[in-house]
């Protein structure tokens, strides 16, 4: 009787770990961009922590695909591209309608250039931007409020565009509060107030 007793208990034990290896495994996905959603935007809007969205060799643009920008990479997110010499984020120069306050200017409505990609409070180092060149932004990356990504193989350049308001500092990647690992990148051609490469204001 006893030993039918433990056997019980050891499969309903075996069946409990089973449930738990399922759940934990089973919520990574691989989201294909443009397979599963036609931009990166979207495919980072249906991403989970955990998950990898892979881009395919193209350019992603606002004319290429309707490219919408900042591209926010959401917290524990891998944003992978195909390589860096064939995978291109490109935000054209693209402008959003924001209310800005500039000290004795006052406040007012501006349409506004974005950077390229932007991490804000992504503080899981698993979050990854990899296999891009990033280029065509009012700045490339930000990084910012406590971000720890991974920016690895990346091309950043031509960035930066001195316009009445000027290109925020950091033309080619701004590290804001943060502590980005950032490995195998090439960073040239971009422009700045200051820090046309790099700015870097308190790591986290």
């Amino acid at each position: 009787m006893m030993a039918t007793k433990n056997a019980k208990i050891g499969l309903v034990l075996a069946a409990l770990f089973l449930v738990f290896l399922v759940s934990t495994t089973a919520g990574a996905a691989t989201i294909s961009v443009p397979g599963d959603y036609s931009t990166i935007t979207a495919a980072m809007n249906a991403a989970d922590s955990g998950d990898t969205v892979e881009v395919a060799a193209g350019t992603y643009s606002p004319s290429a695909n309707g490219e919408v920008f900042p591209i926010n990479i959401k917290n524990g997110v891998a944003l992978v591209g195909a390589g860096a010499d064939v995978t291109v984020i490109d935000s054209e120069g693209y402008t959003s309608l924001e209310y800005i306050c500039q000290g004795w200017y006052g406040c007012y409505w501006a349409n506004v250039r974005q950077r390229v990609i932007k991490f804000s409070g992504t503080s899981d180092p698993a979050t990854t931007l990899q296999g891009f060149t990033i280029t065509g932004g009012n700045g490339g990356i930000l990084v910012e409020n406590g971000s720890a990504p991974t920016i690895d193989s990346c091309i950043i350049a031509n960035n930066g565009d001195w316009n009445y308001w000027g290109t925020p500092n950091g033309g080619g990647i701004r590290v804001h509060n943060s502590a980005p690992c950032i490995t195998n990148c090439t960073i040239v051609n971009n422009s700045a107030g200051y820090g046309g490469g790099m700015s870097i204001y308190s790591t986290g």
